[in-house]
């Protein structure tokens, strides 16, 4: 025991972030869904009923919970502050109205720049981080037309932590959170908690 903390003792400091140094990470997880808005919903009476004439009753819709892929790029000005660039894909977002089920499903993706804060030094480090990017929400129905596909601005903020297990190799949890607009939609608050892997160089 005497001779462990010894060891310990001499270790040299751990320098995990340096300026000018990059970031690559890759990070699996659960995006949050939210409220989408109220849509209309055509019920004709029968199958002969003209479109006009059918039916037609406004929905409250959701975006239901759904795992999703993440890439993240950062460049580190200094120890305490970088640049990043994030992707995350949302393949086949399950969007339901109620008493109806599914309506159909979407994939989403968020293409964003931020600034990071290491609000730390070491090897666990809390980061802080805001941005603005892109959304896009697309979707083809059973016949294949188009029912969504637009791209709307996103502001996000979140943080989270990176534990270094090595000089380059580090764990991450992030979370996220999407504040965007569709048209003619609600306001959309989406939040992702996930972790990854990434490595320095």
């Amino acid at each position: 025991m005497i001779s462990f903390g010894v060891v310990l003792s001499e270790a040299p400091a751990f320098a995990a972030i340096r300026a000018g140094s990059s970031e690559l990470a890759i990070s699996l997880g659960v995006l949050r869904g939210d409220d989408l808005g109220s849509i209309l919903v055509s019920f004709p009476d029968d199958p002969t009923t003209p479109e006009d004439e059918s039916e037609v009753l406004p929905f409250e819709t959701h975006v239901e919970d759904e795992f999703f892929l993440g890439f993240r790029y950062t460049y580190n000005f200094t120890p305490r502050i970088g640049a990043e660039l994030g992707l995350s894909l949302v393949p086949n977002a399950s969007v339901e109205a109620s008493n109806l089920g599914q309506l159909f499903e979407m994939d989403i993706r968020f293409f964003n720049g931020n600034v990071v804060f290491h609000l730390l030094e070491g090897r666990f480090i809390p980061f802080a981080a805001a941005g603005i990017g892109f959304a896009n929400f697309s979707s083809e129905v059973i016949d294949s037309t188009t029912f969504i596909d637009e791209t709307d601005f996103a502001f996000n903020f979140g943080g989270g932590l990176k534990i270094f297990l090595t000089d380059t190799f580090l764990l991450r949890v992030d979370i996220r959170d999407y504040l965007t607009t569709p048209e003619d939609l609600e306001r959309l608050n989406l939040i992702e908690a996930s972790g990854g892997i990434g490595f320095t160089f």
